[in-house]
């Protein structure tokens, strides 16, 4: 009886610890099919100036338009935003770059913290990511992800059940 309580517990408790979040679900697919390689990451957004371009524009994002390069021309033309959408993803992402939401998230990938980073005297290109914001029932997201060598501050719409690139607010190159 103690073996079959105890295999229970074992069970339960995997099975628990396997589930991830949304937010879980968009960074690991991100870094698999985006990045696609063994990373180093940390958890603030890096370099400081692209957290102060993030504040300005989403204080001032109103309307984007499809990116007609890259993105899908399945997808809509435009996304209008209301002033709340972009005070409640500019409040996660602040909350969340300052708790440091992403500490220990992605699996088999290297975490620093950006204290110890700071204390670093070697150079090391790592990447910073914001926490996923989702909007309109977890159909759009907002998302930044960036190295040493540049980033990009990306819009994503859900189509078919996965994440399809709409639009950059940020992007930039050192």
């Amino acid at each position: 009886m103690k073996l079959f309580f105890f295999s229970f517990l074992i069970t339960v408790f995997s099975s628990y610890s396997q589930i991830k979040t949304e937010e879980e679900k968009f960074l690991l697919n991100y870094v698999k099919n985006e990045i696609r390689t063994r990373i180093i990451y940390t958890d603030k957004i890096k370099p400081d100036f692209v957290i102060e371009s993030i504040v300005y524009d989403l204080n001032h994002l109103k309307e984007l338009l499809r990116d007609e390069n890259w993105a899908d021309k399945k997808l809509p033309e435009k996304i209008i935003f209301t002033k709340e959408e972009c005070k409640q993803a500019l409040n996660e992402i602040l909350t969340n770059n300052e708790n440091s939401y992403i500490e220990n998230k992605l699996p088999r990938m290297r975490y620093i913290s950006s204290k110890d980073l700071s204390k670093r005297k070697k150079y090391i290109n790592y990447w910073s990511f914001s926490k996923p914001v989702f909007l309109r029932k977890n159909s759009i997201c907002i998302f930044y992800s960036g190295n040493l060598d540049g980033g990009s501050f990306n819009i994503y719409i859900k189509s078919n059940e996965s994440w399809t690139y709409f639009s950059s607010l940020i992007e930039w190159v050192r």
